[in-house]
């Protein structure tokens, strides 16, 4: 759902056993991740390719990340694996229902910008923290970002050289040296200014750039561009969903047919809700009657979609 819970990404933050491959798989799989934490369908080719490491440190991380408690591996198919994020669920049991409480953005541009995937895992453990104060602060509600001052002052935080670098090297593990390395390594997303003299008192001041911090979408409308941004929101976990169901039942298909059938589900989605229906089952009925040994075609799936929505009755 493009969300990680506080829960995990506090986790995260102070866990200096965390390799880099691992906190890269923990943020991309919660993108894929449901309501409930679940991700259905990993394949170990494609997502390997993604983190950009061999096939064996794949299978190495999914084994610590399942020792350490940070999920749990099912095998509920012949052609990959289902995994549950154990801490990123947003189900409430006080309240039998999914509650979206407090959780970080992954649709914000920083978590679409490979670089920052290259980077130390100690500066992106830092920049998790950073980022959590920001967000927590509204740094990407786009009601504030009306004025740039307002928007400016969101973003930065101040620090005490001595006492709050002190809380900062212990929460992530660190020796004090290694903070200015590390924000030297995110000088693309950050700045870092340091005895800055703001009138009765000195603080380090640390600003998370405006565009790491919007989200996609956001950006465009900031940009004045009107093309469709399609990686926020739920989009991540639609599409793979789409190729999920595409490979597990042998449908090929190009990137753009996979995405624009993914799309279909966040048009549809409100329009199927009103009917009683799932979009879900819709979409993926849609690709079975109109790619039957053929290989997926967006524009046809679109076409059984809506003719399947318009001959539903309301309940």
């Amino acid at each position: 759902m493009n969300k990680l819970t506080y829960k995990l990404a506090d986790k995260m933050i102070s866990d200096d056993k965390l390799t880099s491959f691992e906190f890269d798989f923990l943020v991309k799989a919660s993108k894929r991740a449901d309501e409930y934490g679940i991700i259905k369908g990993l394949y170990y080719n494609e997502f390997s390719k993604e983190l950009n490491c061999h096939v064996s440190t794949y299978y190495n991380l999914l084994e610590s990340l399942e020792n350490r408690g940070y999920i749990r591996v099912q095998k509920n198919h012949n052609t990959d694996i289902d995994v549950v994020l154990l801490q990123n669920s947003f189900y409430s049991e006080d309240t039998d229902s999914v509650v979206y409480g407090s959780y970080i953005n992954l649709g914000v541009n920083l978590f679409w910008d490979d670089e920052f995937y290259r980077t130390r895992v100690g500066a992106k453990r830092l920049m998790l923290w950073l980022l959590k104060r920001v967000l927590s602060a509204g740094a990407n509600d786009r009601k504030k970002m009306k004025s740039s001052r307002d928007f400016y002052s969101l973003n930065k935080l101040f620090f005490n050289k001595f006492e709050e670098t002190k809380e900062i090297v212990k929460l992530l593990k660190i020796q004090a040296r290694m903070i200015k390395e590390y924000y030297h390594d995110l000088m693309k997303w950050v700045s870092y200014e340091s005895k800055v003299n703001l009138g009765n008192t000195i603080k380090d001041v640390v600003t998370v750039k405006r565009k790491s911090a919007l989200n996609g979408s956001d950006t465009l409308i900031a940009d004045k561009k009107t093309f469709l941004y399609t990686k926020h929101g739920d989009f991540p976990y639609h599409l793979h969903y789409v190729k999920t169901f595409c490979r597990r039942f042998k449908v090929n298909g190009n990137r753009e047919d996979f995405e624009d059938v993914a799309g279909l589900i966040g048009q549809y989605r409100n329009k199927a809700s009103k009917l009683g229906k799932d979009i879900f089952n819709m979409v993926t009925n849609s690709i079975q009657m109109s790619c039957f040994n053929k290989p997926l075609d967006g524009r046809s799936v679109h076409q059984v979609l809506r003719n399947i929505l318009t001959s539903v009755e309301p309940f």
